[in-house]
């Protein structure tokens, strides 16, 4: 092992480390030119992937007001591939969509050249809303605790539409975790939904 400190090295020794010094350094900066080129070369034209994370219909429009072009998302977890540039628009007229969760942009470097990289961190994924339905008591809970305001209903209507669905869908347990810790008669609401489309209109 070397013990020698910058008072002993040789001349050639402490030329040796400069030099050794010189090349990580400018390896570390290379790096991160290469990251900030990967954040800012976006092209507008090039398509990013942006998944619906609401359990109903979904308008996103590149305009104030539903204005401009619309997509459309059906349902829960619907993917369609969207141009950076609508992107854009989509993001700067819908802000609390963004921050809600309503919407997952699946690309790193658009999250994080437009600064969301904090607001991701409060945000679940169509996947860990998903595992709601499979996890355990204590994971349900520790999950819809993670979810923002708006995230943690999404869970409650997502849970919901699955067990209208099929009853077997999630665990008796579960279900009471989630009931407990969101303070929702989620059983309770989806009877009540069953009979109000199972009454027949009167006829006139």
């Amino acid at each position: 092992m070397n013990t020698k400190n910058a008072d002993t090295l040789s001349p050639e020794e402490a030329k040796e480390q400069e030099i050794a010094a010189l090349r990580a350094r400018l390896a570390e900066l290379e790096a991160q030119s290469e990251s900030k080129n990967d954040i800012t070369d976006i092209r507008p034209d090039e398509y990013i992937k942006v998944i619906s994370l609401v359990p109903h219909t979904l308008i996103l429009s590149t305009r104030l007001n539903g204005g401009g072009d619309i997509k459309k998302f059906t349902k829960f977890g619907e993917t369609k591939r969207i141009l950076y540039r609508d992107l854009l628009n989509i993001m700067e007229a819908n802000p609390s969509f963004v921050s809600n969760g309503y919407f997952y942009i699946a690309d790193k470097k658009v999250v994080r050249a437009n600064g969301l990289d904090d607001v991701y961190e409060g945000i679940l994924t169509k996947e860990q809303i998903e595992k709601v339905l499979t996890a355990s008591p204590k994971e349900v809970i520790s999950i819809y605790q993670s979810a923002n305001d708006a995230q943690k209903e999404i869970i409650i209507e997502f849970v919901m539409n699955k067990l209208a669905e099929s009853k077997g869908a999630m665990s008796l347990d579960s279900i009471d975790a989630l009931e407990r810790v969101s303070n929702k008669k989620i059983m309770d609401s989806i009877e009540y939904l069953k009979n109000i489309s199972n009454v027949a209109p009167e006829e006139e």
